[in-house]
């Protein structure tokens, strides 16, 4: 993000989503992706990551990775989907690095609005 913002009021309209919930999504991603089995496999991803034993940038992205690997899909299935969940939209900082720095409950709940959003 740091590329992106040149004032201060440049950090506070690109990163709102860091302080306060999404208030919309990008919804071209969410046309393109979401389909088929990904609502239920995008709920069973939120499960788990309310569960996950460590919470943690790292820890998340193996853990991710490895979830996607099981359901047999592909890394652009999903974690555009988390993107969107966290931030709205395709741009901001690391998926990861971000649902670290919003926390499990907070990247839980955004995830379930997404769902409770389509």
């Amino acid at each position: 993000m740091k590329e992106r913002v040149t004032f201060l009021q440049d950090f506070v309209e690109t990163g709102y989503y860091l302080f306060e919930p999404v208030k919309t999504y990008d919804e071209e991603t969410m046309q393109k992706r979401w389909n088929g089995d990904i609502p239920s496999v995008f709920a069973a991803l939120t499960t788990k990551v309310a569960t996950f034993e460590q919470y943690n940038a790292q820890a998340l992205e193996e853990s991710v990775k490895q979830f996607i690997q099981e359901k047999q899909l592909k890394p652009g299935d999903l974690l555009p989907l988390l993107r969107i969940a966290l931030a709205g939209t395709m741009k901001g900082p690391a998926v990861f690095e971000m649902a670290e720095l919003l926390g499990r409950a907070e990247t839980v709940s955004r995830l379930q609005a997404l769902q409770s959003g389509r």
